[in-house]
């Protein structure tokens, strides 16, 4: 009778699990079909861009740029589509940014997150044209929303940006701008593995995560379901927990998390507003993932360790 049960329990999990993939499905498909189209270029600026300080390359929106680098300039013009283009998203990891106008004013940057207070709001004031007042509010703003990435500030994290191409050519005019990036880090990664653009009317980045990796994404959280539930429901069918069946399913569980994350490692600031807590996340990922593989290992050797070769 026990095992009866078990089984019928296994059963309800399954079709449980195969209901919520069907359900995620249809409607990020449905939820997609509401909002207008959107497309990906490799920079918001049209015009000339410059690798560590190399020769003035001209810029091609529609394909990628796969130069690895310290420091990259774009000087242009910002992308001619104000006619069916509302806003531009701009996705970062672990980049400083600025963007500024040909005769050096501040639009927007990160950068101001490696200073103090005092200098902060010395910042907004002289490059934004905030007064003490906005300056400050702006700080309590960023220490209330961004904490970690406050406390640690040479740190630049995944970071989301939204811009109006509207509301800047309102306020600076249509002309030349400077959009700067400088990598901290030594990186083997290229300039469009670490900056994700995303043009559209609206709400850009959801749209494009949903059309981009629903699929994917649900294939690994059903893994992640299973990694959950499937396995230690097997180990109640057979009348006791098996380790090495838990193991299993914490490799599974840990696998899809870290597949999740990493697929849609460029969406994770959109959600969250703390750019350093974004990265940490991905890292963290990492390093459980690695955990589990080798807590599975160990789970299925049938012999002690007899040594360990370093």
């Amino acid at each position: 009778m026990n095992f009866l049960k078990g089984r019928l329990l296994a059963i309800i999990v399954l079709a449980f699990a195969g209901a919520m993939f069907i359900g995620l499905v249809i409607t990020g498909r449905l939820f997609g079909l509401g909002f207008a189209l959107y497309f990906t270029p490799s920079s918001m600026i049209e015009g000339e861009y410059s690798v560590d300080g190399g020769p003035w390359k001209e810029i091609d929106y529609r394909e990628p740029i796969n130069e690895r680098f310290q420091k990259i300039i774009f000087k242009g013009k910002l992308i001619d589509t104000f006619d069916i283009i509302d806003e531009i998203d701009m996705s970062i990891m672990n980049l400083w940014f600025t963007l500024k106008t040909g005769d050096g004013e501040i639009i927007f940057g990160n950068d101001y997150r490696t200073m103090d207070s005092e200098a902060i709001t010395a910042y907004f004031r002289k490059g934004y044209t905030y007064s003490d007042e906005e300056a400050q509010e702006m700080l309590d703003f960023f220490k209330k929303y961004m904490p970690v990435a406050m406390l640690l500030p040479q740190t630049p994290g995944f970071e989301h940006t939204t811009f109006i191409p509207k509301d800047i050519i309102h306020d600076y005019g249509n002309t030349e701008m400077i959009l700067t990036f400088e990598n901290p880090y030594r990186s083997y990664d290229t300039f469009s593995e670490l900056v994700t653009f995303t043009l559209s009317s609206g709400n850009g980045t959801f749209v494009r995560a949903l059309w981009m990796a629903l699929l994917q994404s649900t294939l690994f959280l059903l893994v992640c379901f299973f990694g959950l539930f499937l396995f230690p429901t097997i180990s109640f069918v057979f009348g006791k927990i098996h380790y090495r069946y838990l193991s299993f399913g914490f490799l599974c569980f840990f696998w899809a998390a870290f597949r999740i994350v990493h697929l849609q490692a460029w969406f994770l600031s959109s959600i969250i507003s703390d750019p350093v807590v974004c990265m940490m996340l991905y890292t963290l990922t990492i390093y459980i993932f690695f955990a589990s593989l080798i807590i599975y290992f160990r789970a299925n050797l049938h012999q002690d360790i007899s040594r360990i070769v370093s």
